[in-house]
């Protein structure tokens, strides 16, 4: 349950706070302005990394135990943010930002003991301190300034760090290595909470503060992950966890120098830009590059144990035919073949609002009460903790009624909505008793939630490369041959709170002018826990 709600606690504090730091941004002059690198049209504030900071952190102070190791990756990870958001403000010059970079670094070296203790293919027990440290360093920085660097596009850099600390996580939780999973799932909710906003066209940017940010948690987890006695993994995982970042900065800054150019000097060479190029367009380059992430993290997965000259062979056939297609394809001026317009149209068309997304949006906004409702009144066992929880977010839940009564539902509100539909699932999987048809009725849910987000047009929400994320760590974790040992109860919880979480993000749209109704309903719920904790 901790695990759980430091993931959703981390995504919900993101997404609440993003709104009001949008409408502060220009006042404070944290605006993107878009030039000939960038790809983005109009102003854009660049202030999310600091939702996500404080979204990540509340549940890491809340829960982890503040020793040396935790407090020495959270001074760090507060360095590298305040020089990010400082880089954000008044653009910094490079030297100066890798004096932060470098302190924060050391911050999680020497004062968490954070650092590399073994190279591979070498049988060294244990490296000489200051090549241990001086390594650290060097691959730290390599790693923040990869991720930094990969951030051109919209969820991009975002997306590909979830699919990284997706696979940390769960590694981590299998081994024991119990604060890397909590610190891996809470920036794992900040990026999810972020990505609502910033999906193309996005509407925030995470700027330098969010991108350094993402890349030294990347990169330290990483290290955690695979270094010391309390892991057997190879050393060598670290280069696909964080392979395509990694790939991307080494062409981009071999060309640049091929050129006589400065390494850190912009252009429009990185991976996004040459797909670009070819005529894909913006949603179709991000997935592609999560699909190319998701591979490197899926043979991560499978090498973890693997001797290290076989993760070597495996990353280097990985950058070999990536370097190899897109030479291929631009040596060859090859261009993405486009549909028609008309035949596009006629494709959307195609049950577009008709009766089948009725019956689809009906069934959902019937089922969906129904289950909260049915499955408030049949848990048995609920626990001091969750009564306390339900006591909280109800208080919280009158106070939000009193200050906006009267207008939409707000982002706290909806938040609630989401922390009880996960803890009402959670319950019912430990109850005696079980839903009726609890198969059917999840199997007819993702029919319908299918169906109204394909054919309806106001739903308000459409689907992106976020989506494909999501829906691939729901897919992905029951397969897995360990997930059933390490927890049977999350492999079947976490595909179905995915569905439910769908399923509120269609409903909620289409009873906007029905508030009442939906605080009335939330609140019944919220007391009907309390009650059944306390009795």
């Amino acid at each position: 349950m901790v695990l759980l709600l430091t993931f959703v606690i981390a995504m919900l504090i993101t997404m609440v706070l993003i709104p009001p730091l949008m409408r502060g941004a220009a006042r404070f002059k944290f605006v993107d302005i878009p030039d000939g690198r960038k790809v983005h049209v109009g102003a854009i504030p660049r202030i999310g990394g600091i939702a996500m900071a404080i979204g990540a952190v509340v549940p890491m102070v809340i829960w982890l135990p503040l020793n040396s190791e935790v407090a020495g990756v959270l001074m760090g990870l507060a360095i590298i943010l305040i020089f990010g958001v400082w880089d954000d403000r008044v653009d910094l010059d490079y030297r100066l930002k890798f004096l932060g970079q470098g302190m924060a670094i050391a911050s999680i070296i020497f004062y968490g003991d954070v650092h590399i203790t073994s190279i591979p293919f070498l049988d060294m027990e244990e490296l000489p301190y200051w090549l241990s440290i001086s390594l650290t360093m060097f691959v730290l920085l390599g790693v923040t300034n990869a991720i930094n660097l990969s951030d051109g596009l919209d969820g991009l850099a975002a997306g590909t760090t979830l699919l990284s600390l997706g696979l940390i996580a769960f590694l981590a939780y299998g081994v024991g290595l119990n604060a890397v999973s909590l610190i891996g799932l809470a920036v794992m909710g900040s990026i999810l909470g972020f990505l609502r906003f910033n999906t193309h066209p996005a509407r925030i940017f995470m700027g330098d503060g969010g991108s350094q940010l993402l890349g030294l948690t990347v990169g330290v987890l990483a290290l955690m992950l695979t270094q010391g006695r309390r892991a057997d993994f190879s050393p060598m995982l670290p280069f696909l966890l964080l392979g395509l970042p990694l790939l991307d900065t080494a062409l981009v800054m071999a060309k640049r120098i091929s050129e006589g150019r400065s390494p850190f000097s912009p252009d429009r060479n990185h991976i996004h830009h040459r797909l670009l190029a070819l005529g894909l367009n913006h949603y179709e380059v991000v997935f592609v590059i999560y699909l190319l992430q998701a591979c490197l993290a899926a043979a991560a997965y499978l090498l973890r144990y693997a001797h290290d000259l076989s993760v070597l062979m495996v990353f280097s056939l990985f950058c070999g035919a990536v370097i190899t297609l897109l030479s291929l394809t631009q040596q060859g001026n090859w261009q993405m073949p486009r549909i028609s317009p008309q035949r596009l149209n006629q494709i959307r068309r195609v049950g577009r609002d008709g009766l089948l997304a009725r019956i689809a949006l009906v069934y959902v906004i019937f089922i969906l009460p129904f289950f909260m409702v049915s499955a408030a009144f049949l848990v048995s066992d609920v626990s001091a903790d969750i009564a306390l929880l339900s006591l909280a977010l109800l208080l919280l839940l009158l106070f939000e009624y009193w200050r906006c009564r009267e207008s939409l539902i707000s982002w706290i509100e909806r938040g609630i909505v989401y922390i009880v539909v996960a803890v009402l699932l959670y319950l019912v999987g430990f109850a005696h008793e079980k839903l009726p048809l609890s198969q059917f009725f999840f199997a007819a849910l993702v029919v319908a939630v299918v169906i109204g987000f394909r054919y309806s047009k106001d739903n308000g929400f459409s689907a992106n490369p976020s989506d494909f994320l999501i829906v691939l760590l729901a897919i992905a974790l029951p397969t897995l041959p360990q997930a059933q040992q390490i927890a049977p109860f999350w492999t079947d919880y976490i595909p179905k709170l995915v569905v439910l979480y769908y399923a509120i993000e269609m409903v909620l749209p289409s009873v906007a002018k029905r508030t009442g109704m939906v605080r009335l309903l939330t609140s019944s719920i919220l007391v009907i826990i309390l009650i059944r904790g306390v009795l």
